[in-house]
């Protein structure tokens, strides 16, 4: 009786019911008309692909983002934007709280 709760409990915990926040998904950036939006599914030759901590259906955390121009950032995320990380690639810099930063 003892394991079916502690397998209960267990279960409880870990679903999206009681928490929304998921290490180690994939994300593809989606450019629409209302601006840009992260979903679970995409094609990486015309989607920038996100891998990593995942808040509310938006990068948030640690990760990377490869894009098909050929740029990769690697860091840490906040609601979905670059925070404290580098990118490299045909462009390269810093984002620094946020703010992108040349080199």
């Amino acid at each position: 009786m003892k394991h079916i709760l502690f397998i209960l409990s267990f279960l409880l915990l870990s679903s999206p019911v009681i928490g929304n926040s998921h290490k180690g998904e994939t994300l593809y950036l989606w450019k629409t008309s209302s601006g840009e939006v992260w979903k679970g599914f995409g094609d990486k030759k015309i989607h920038s692909v996100y891998k990593g901590d995942v808040k509310n259906g938006e990068p948030n955390g640690l990760g990377m983002m490869n894009t098909p121009r050929g740029w990769k950032y690697v860091g840490s995320w906040k609601n979905g934007k670059e925070w404290n990380g580098k990118m490299t690639g045909k462009i390269t810099g810093r984002f620094v709280n946020g703010k992108y930063r040349k080199p």
